[in-house]
């Protein structure tokens, strides 16, 4: 007789709310934090674009609660996709050289070595980006300070996609180390909003504003 088995046989014989049987389906951990979520399908939110903002992702899948974020089905804008592209190109032509970036110096056995390695990790952010695959998810952080625009904060990380993190952060930011999805307090409740997605860097923060319905 299994454990299971034998525990059910003796909660028989006791009142209802003195035991219960484990539920091999049962969630477990993380997997309630998104009880209660509302999910948003999200594009551009152009008109709140700035001059200099250059924006990553043309559109994704938000799902929120008072817990958790989860960012997935995220397509690259053709600018992202472009730019990675051309930065797989620049270091395939710099390998077919043997140079160095002055354009004199020859690269050594590990420097080529860094750099075939540096373009693996790119073509596999360029390869989920295509596909789709990117997926983030954060926990809601409450602020030390209250900003100035009322949202909620998700601090991300790369949950999905099988990427290099520190690679990617390093893509989509200045510098770029992490990234916050900054929500607001409306879509809790399920109400469309505009919220965005912030890129930490060590050269100042960049932005994605989005729409989300």
């Amino acid at each position: 007789m299994s454990f299971k088995t034998w525990l059910f046989a003796a909660c028989m014989s006791l009142p209802a709310v003195a035991c219960a049987v484990p539920s091999e389906d049962a969630p477990v951990g993380e997997q309630d934090d998104l009880t209660g979520s509302h999910t948003f399908a999200c594009s551009v939110d152009t008109p709140r674009l700035g001059k200099y903002d250059d924006q990553h992702f043309a559109s994704l899948t938000l799902t929120v609660s008072k817990k958790k974020v989860k960012i997935s089905k995220v397509v690259f804008t053709e600018s992202f996709t472009q730019g990675l592209e051309q930065e797989i190109a620049n270091r395939q032509d710099q390998l077919a050289k043997g140079l160095d970036s002055d354009g004199v110096s020859p690269l050594s056995a590990a420097d080529k070595k860094d750099i075939a390695a540096s373009i693996a990790r790119v073509q596999k952010i360029l390869a989920a980006g295509k596909a789709h695959a990117l997926v983030f998810t954060g926990k809601n952080q409450p602020y030390t300070k209250k900003p100035k625009v009322p949202t909620v904060q998700y601090p991300l990380e790369v949950a999905g996609g099988g990427v290099d993190a520190d690679t990617l952060w390093g893509e989509l930011g200045n510098e770029g180390f992490g990234a916050r999805a900054l929500i607001r307090p409306e879509m809790l409740d399920g109400d469309a909003a505009h919220p965005d997605i912030e890129w930490e860097g060590n050269q100042g923060p960049m932005w994605d504003r989005f729409d989300c319905k």
